[in-house]
């Protein structure tokens, strides 16, 4: 397992940072594909079927990953 930080956002105004953690054998890259043409392909052309929307996180979620707990990551705000 590893520790990632899953970051969003067109650009830093509206940011996120999610801290999984995730399979060390889950190819995020492959993933990320395989999400986008289920949002493309399938969520948006067929709105008739009233799918529940996934986010690319959701399916990080439902291949393994899990998010962390406050032992795994410490998160420190320089402001």
């Amino acid at each position: 397992m590893r520790v990632v930080a899953l970051m969003g956002g067109g650009d830093w105004a509206d940011a996120s940072v999610t801290h999984l953690v995730v399979p060390d054998e889950l190819d995020l890259e492959a993933l990320k594909t395989e999400w986008r043409y289920w949002y493309n392909n399938i969520y948006c052309k067929n709105p008739e079927k009233n799918r529940k929307y996934r986010s690319f996180e959701d399916f990080i979620k439902e291949r393994g990953g899990r998010p962390t707990t406050e032992k795994e990551v410490e998160e420190f705000w320089d402001e």
